[in-house]
């Protein structure tokens, strides 16, 4: 058995439960993400924002916001502009590797 890792680049932030950050910036209802997208946070395709997990193997947390390509630099600013509009909070570049 390998593991394979993937490159990401995020325009906003990491967080250790997705479907609690989104609820509290009202990004999604209570029972929504069950009811609604199967459970699965990463696709809701309705939400603004997007969740990645860190690992499929264990508990490390989420990224959230925008997934972004290092050549789109020149969108940065404005994803995290929008990154701060939908959230109230300032985001960041982030870069990570997934496991899955």
């Amino acid at each position: 058995m390998g593991v394979d890792v993937s490159p990401m680049i995020y325009i906003g932030k990491w967080v250790e439960d997705a479907e609690a950050y989104l609820i509290e910036k009202g990004l999604l209802q209570e029972g929504e993400l069950e009811a609604k997208y199967g459970g699965d946070i990463g696709y809701m395709p309705d939400c603004p924002l997007e969740a990645q997990s860190v690992s499929y193997y264990s508990d490390e947390g989420y990224y959230i916001g925008f997934e972004v390509q290092i050549s789109d630099y020149e969108k940065y600013p404005s994803l995290l502009a929008k990154f701060k509009e939908l959230t109230g909070e300032d985001g960041e570049v982030c870069q990570f590797s997934q496991w899955y």
